[in-house]
C-alpha cells in the first residue's frame, strides 16, 4: 500500500534526561581524527544473537533507524528494501500476500504460509495480522528459504523475523511528529523507566491516519482514510546475573474504509472489450484511462474493523555456557470489512462481507551452546522443543446490490426471479473452522 508524501515537523524530538545524555556525551570521542565506526547489525537468524556477516544464509537484515529513515512502517514497506520480496494487499486488508522469490500463498484462506513470520520470536500464523504499521520496531531480518530446521514447516520459502525494542537501562525516551499531504499524520512516543539495577520497563505508542488520497469520480469522495492506533509495553527483569525474565504486550486497532485503488491496466483492454464495459455501463465503464492517477471511476463503500494482541514471554537461563530459553506467546487477530462494490464497477452490483478470527498459543524450549567451548570453538548446535495451537475462523457473505439482476442478468424471466428473490443480501454464506495443533523437535550444529 502506497502512502502520501510526508514532512517531519519534528524530527523525532529526544527527550532523554540531561543527564544522562550528559555521561553519554563524555564517552565519545569528537575530534577531527576520530574515526566513524560502521554501525554492526545483529541478528537472530540462527535463535543467537550473531553479526549478520558470521550467518552463513541469506539473510537481509535492517535496523529500526534503516526502516524509519526508508518510511517503512509496516510489513508492506519492506519489499523497498529487500530483493526478490514482494508485500502486497488485495481489497481484503485481510489478504496480504508475501512472496519471496515469486513463490507464496494468499494470506485470506486456511493454507499453510509459505513465509514464516515472527515478532519477538513467536510465530504469527496470519499475514493479514501484519497490516498494522511498525511500533517501535529495533530489527527486521528476512531470511530466504528454505528455513524449516529453526522456523518450522511454514517457512519452506523463507522467513521474516521482527524484533521490537527492549527497556533501556537509562531512564530517557524519545517523540515525533509527521504531517503530510491528503491529511497524513503520525505520532510516536517511546520512554524507556528503569526501575533499579535489575528491572526497568519500555511503553512505546503510535497514531497515524490519513483522509484517502484516491478521488472517487463517481462520488468526489475521498477514498483510503486510515487510522492506526498502536501500543507496545515491555519488562525486563534481571533475576539473577544468569537469568533474565522479559514480558511484551501490544495492541494495534486499524479502522477505515479499507480502500485499496485496483486500477486497470489500460494496455490489458482491448478495443472489443472496452466497447463492452461502454455498453454495459451505458457510457460510464471503471476507470480505464490511468492506473496510476489516483482516480478511481468506481461505486465504493467501507468499513474495516481491524485488532489484535498479544503477549510475549522470554525467560532466559545462562547455565555454564549454555542458553536455556522458554519463549512462550498468546496471539489475538480479528479482521471484519464491509467492501462495496466487490466489481469495481461503476454500479452497485456485488457486496462483500469478511471475518477472520484468529487466536495461537506457542511455547519453545531451546538449548543454545556456546560457540567457543566444544571441541575447540569447532562446534556449536542449537536445539528445541516446540508447540503450537491455533483456533481459526472465516466467515465471507456475498450479497447482490441494487442493480446486481438489472446489469448482469439478461434473460427477462430469470431477471424477474432475481429481483423478487428474499435472499440477495445473503446470497452465499461461507462459515469455515480449523483447529491445528502442531509439535515439533528440532536440532541444527555446526561443526
Amino acid at each position: 500500500m502506497s502512502r502520501p508524501n510526508s514532512y517531519t515537523l519534528a524530527a523525532t524530538v529526544a527527550v532523554t534526561l540531561a543527564v544522562a545524555a550528559g555521561s553519554r556525551a563524555q564517552e565519545v570521542d569528537t575530534s577531527a581524527g576520530a574515526a566513524q565506526a560502521i554501525e554492526e547489525i545483529v541478528v537472530t537468524a540462527q535463535k543467537r544473537e550473531e553479526s549478520v556477516q558470521d550467518v552463513p544464509i541469506s539473510v537481509q537484515a535492517f535496523t529500526g533507524a534503516t526502516l524509519e529513515n526508508a518510511q517503512v512502517d509496516s510489513v508492506i514497506g519492506l519489499q523497498r528494501l529487500v530483493p526478490n520480496f514482494t508485500s502486497t494487499r488485495a481489497a481484503q486488508t485481510a489478504n496480504v500476500r508475501l512472496t519471496i522469490r515469486g513463490i507464496g500463498a494468499a494470506g485470506n484462506s486456511a493454507m499453510d504460509p509459505s513465509i514464516g513470520t515472527f515478532i519477538d520470536g513467536v510465530y504469527v500464523p496470519r499475514p493479514g495480522a501484519l497490516f498494522a504499521s511498525f511500533n517501535d520496531i529495533a530489527a527486521a531480518e528476512v531470511l530466504r528459504g528454505p528455513q524449516g530446521t529453526l522456523f518450522g514447516r511454514n517457512a519452506t520459502v523463507g522467513a521474516i523475523n521482527m524484533r521490537s525494542a527492549n527497556p533501556g537501562d537509562e531512564l530517557g525516551g524519545s517523540a515525533g511528529v509527521e504531517f503530510g499531504d491528503y491529511g497524513w499524520q503520525k505520532y510516536t512516543a517511546a520512554i524507556d523507566l528503569p526501575a533499579g539495577d535489575r528491572l526497568a520497563f519500555r511503553v512505546a505508542g503510535l497514531y497515524q491516519s490519513s483522509d484517502g488520497y484516491t478521488e472517487n469520480t463517481v462520488t468526489g469522495d475521498e477514498l483510503g482514510e486510515n487510522d492506526t492506533t498502536s501500543v507496545r509495553v515491555g519488562g525486563t527483569w534481571r533475576i539473577t546475573d544468569d537469568l533474565t525474565w522479559t514480558v511484551k504486550y501490544d495492541y494495534a486497532k486499524i479502522t477505515g474504509d479499507g480502500f485499496v485503488d485496483n486500477g486497470i491496466i489500460p494496455e490489458s483492454v482491448t478495443p472489443a472489450e472496452m466497447a463492452r464495459l461502454n455498453l454495459i455501463f451505458a457510457g460510464n465503464p471503471p476507470e480505464v484511462a490511468d492506473p496510476f492517477n489516483r482516480k478511481t471511476n468506481q461505486v465504493t463503500e467501507g468499513d474495516l474493523d481491524d485488532e489484535q494482541w498479544g503477549i510475549v514471554s522470554d525467560l532466559t537461563w545462562d547455565v555454564g555456557g549454555y542458553t536455556v530459553r522458554l519463549l512462550s506467546g498468546y496471539r489475538d487477530w480479528q479482521n471484519s470489512q464491509y467492501e462495496a462494490d466487490v466489481l469495481f464497477t461503476t454500479r452497485n452490483l456485488l457486496a462483500r462481507t469478511g471475518g477472520y478470527d484468529s487466536t495461537s498459543t506457542s511455547q519453545e524450549l531451546q538449548l543454545i551452546s556456546p560457540v567457543d567451548e566444544l571441541f575447540g570453538g569447532r562446534l556449536d548446535f542449537v536445539a528445541g522443543l516446540y508447540y503450537f495451537q491455533e483456533d481459526f475462523s472465516i466467515l465471507e457473505q456475498l450479497g447482490m446490490l441494487s442493480d446486481f439482476c438489472t446489469t448482469l442478468i439478461t434473460n427477462p424471466a430469470q431477471r424477474a426471479a432475481c429481483i423478487a428473490s428474499p435472499n440477495k443480501l445473503n446470497a452465499t454464506v461461507l462459515n469455515f473452522e480449523q483447529d491445528a495443533t502442531n509439535y515439533a523437535i528440532y536440532g541444527q550444529g555446526n561443526f
